[in-house]
């Protein structure tokens, strides 16, 4: 399998994350649309001045400079988080993700993970009937420029906090058979990313959701966390619960998990949303050991 991970912002300009990236054996990188369209006025002019035109020149010339060192984009996040409490309208919402996809089209990838619209009143399954239409009635609106650009939008697993127990739980989306359900209805242009670590926190296993989503599974999110927070650490940092623990997170079974992936299919790569701790000094050791990491699971994926 093909290695990629997200971008580490310590290691400077994406150039200089390219290089790291190739350096440290990985084929190719998952570049996340929210730290270039949230830089302020000055991307690309402001927000107004996000033509078609200067989406095409600026991401076309950052192409160039992956291919220059043999980093491919193989998949992109939107500049959607999810949370529309924090963008000034649904319009302002759907202009930074048909951005996204045209950025996407002209970096040289066709999958971008764009969040769903998360209520944050969508807890556990209350409230399912009330947000799903709301969810499929914004991506149905991406439909048009998805085929203009040729770019499928990956739909993603995610998670809301349960205030009065302070933990996080499910939320729209959090179960493969509603994603599944989504795709159906939206058509050919919808795939589906699995966040292995988001269906740790959630519950559920990645494993039976890699199952369930089968042909519809064309991206991945790899990292690992203790069941109580989105760490984004690195596979095989956190096995088992404490003994004693009451309540026990569920931990992820690595192998399994390759082999899933082999059952059903998969042709995508293996792409870490990883985080390395520490200082910008000692993270290209950890990018080293993460490509090692990449390496091991790619072999048992290999030989399932």
């Amino acid at each position: 399998m093909k290695l990629s991970m997200i971008r580490q912002r310590c290691l400077g300009d994406e150039f200089a994350m390219f290089k790291q990236l190739k350096a440290s054996g990985f084929d190719g990188i998952d570049l996340s649309m929210e730290p270039f369209f949230d830089r302020g006025s000055d991307f690309l002019g402001g927000i107004d001045n996000w033509t078609d035109e200067a989406i095409k020149n600026y991401f076309t010339d950052l192409k160039e400079k992956a291919d220059s060192v043999g980093i491919k984009i193989f998949q992109i996040h939107s500049a959607f988080d999810g949370h529309p409490r924090y963008y000034s309208s649904e319009e302002e919402i759907i202009k930074r993700i048909e951005c996204s996809i045209k950025a996407c089209h002209y970096l040289g990838s066709q999958h971008c993970v764009t969040h769903p619209i998360i209520d944050v009143r969508r807890k556990y399954d209350v409230m399912e009937e009330e947000t799903f239409p709301a969810v499929i009635d914004l991506y149905k609106k991406l439909i048009p420029c998805l085929e203009e650009y040729d770019v499928y939008c990956c739909i993603e697993n995610m998670w809301n906090v349960d205030t009065v127990f302070g933990h996080i739980c499910p939320t729209i989306f959090s179960r493969a058979k509603e994603m599944v359900k989504a795709c159906e209805i939206l058509g050919d242009r919808f795939k589906i990313c699995v966040d292995v670590g988001h269906g740790l926190l959630t519950q559920d296993d990645p494993v039976e959701m890699v199952r369930i989503c089968g042909d519809k599974l064309v991206c991945l999110h790899v990292h690992d966390n203790d069941g109580l927070c989105d760490l984004h650490t690195i596979p095989f940092a956190h096995r088992q619960a404490p003994e004693g623990m009451v309540w026990k997170p569920l931990a992820m079974d690595w192998t399994a998990l390759m082999k899933a992936l082999k059952e059903i299919g998969y042709k995508g790569v293996l792409n870490f949303e990883v985080v390395i701790p520490g200082p910008k000094e000692i993270v290209p050791a950890g990018m080293d050991y993460l490509a090692a990491v990449g390496r091991y699971l790619s072999d048992i994926y290999e030989n399932a």
